[in-house]
């Protein structure tokens, strides 16, 4: 017998059928579908429009079910599995469905490290992007761990500014960028005069900076640091600007998954679903944790933010006013 042996599998009941399906190479120790070559341990061909490779889990019409490819890594010794990661294909029947990407760390079992959403959302580290205030489709969310650098950008040695993250308008045309070298970091806006028109310089500062309320306070989340700034719906009514969102704005999710704090983890998510996901086997840890919880219906608050930097042109002219009035007043 020669060195590759051919499995024959049967297409219909008439022998005259049969054709070859999977190749082994016993010499290399390589398995084939699809081609009588193969040059990797296992290689999947496909012809015309047909998929190499599917994996299918079945579900009830109104449950949501996992279609998984895992890759376990073994022991060299025993034999024993030690890590593992997987991908999959996590969707209601019927409905869309998320690509997720988990990994296994010491022996917990696998965690969620990816997911790229129904709608678009390219998530790392967070599952979910809408507990985000800034939630929206076809964006990147990123959640680093405690101490850790969520993004990293290492400049070249020498004094070069040289652009990390570039913002264009659906034109091209840059309208930002965060840029550094080796000794310091810059955040820019576009600024050039080329794209600027109507510029007036014969405008009174003072009255709309004697409207502007800075305050001391305290976030929730960090009572005993107290500090200084606006709040943001009242700066807006100065230099909008300056802020983004709308003021009391919310937005109604449904069948949603809560941590501890009340933030959402998960959407679109049954209750059944909910229950089956806080159990685990044994050595494995549970999709969510004991202290969440469930909601059917569930309002959250979207945050505005504010943008410091804009203020500044503001002040500038306010101070240059200032010091007219004084001069004034010294040569009266």
């Amino acid at each position: 017998m020669g060195a590759t042996n051919r499995y024959l599998g049967i297409d219909g009941l008439d022998s005259s059928t049969w054709k070859e399906v999977i190749t082994f190479d016993r010499t290399e120790q390589r398995v084939g579908i699809g081609t009588d070559a193969p040059t990797e341990l296992l290689e999947v061909h496909s012809t015309g429009a047909s998929t190499a490779i599917e994996v299918s889990a079945g579900q009830a019409s109104t449950t949501t079910g996992e279609a998984k490819i895992v890759l376990r890594s073994l022991h060299s010794s025993s034999g024993t599995t030690y890590s593992r990661s997987e991908i999959a294909s996590l969707g209601v029947a019927g409905g869309d469905s998320d690509l997720i990407f988990r990994t296994t760390t010491d022996s917990n079992g696998p965690q969620e490290r990816m997911r790229i959403t129904d709608d678009g959302v390219l998530c790392i580290g967070d599952s979910s992007p809408e507990s985000d205030a800034f939630a929206s489709t076809k964006c990147l969310f990123l959640q680093g761990a405690e101490s850790v650098q969520t993004i990293k950008n290492t400049s070249a040695s020498d004094s070069a500014q040289r652009v990390a993250i570039g913002f264009l308008n659906s034109s091209g045309t840059g309208v930002g960028y965060i840029s550094n070298n080796s000794t310091s970091t810059v955040f820019g806006e576009s600024s050039d005069y080329r794209l600027k028109e109507n510029v007036i310089y014969d405008w009174e500062a003072l009255p709309r900076l004697a409207q502007l309320k800075p305050a001391r306070f305290n976030f929730k989340v960090d009572p005993d640091s107290t500090v200084d700034g606006f709040l943001a719906h009242e700066a807006q009514t100065v230099v909008p600007e300056a802020v983004q969102g709308t003021y009391n704005e919310t937005k109604d999710l449904t069948n949603v998954v809560l941590n501890e704090f009340g933030n959402v983890i998960a959407k679109e998510v049954t209750e059944d679903d909910w229950k089956a996901g806080k159990e685990a086997e044994e050595g494995e840890q549970p999709q969510y944790a004991a202290n969440t919880t469930w909601k059917a219906e569930h309002t959250q608050d979207v945050y505005q933010g504010i943008d410091k930097s804009k203020l500044v042109p503001l002040m500038v002219k306010a101070i240059q006013e200032l010091e007219a009035k004084v001069k004034a007043l010294e040569e009266a």
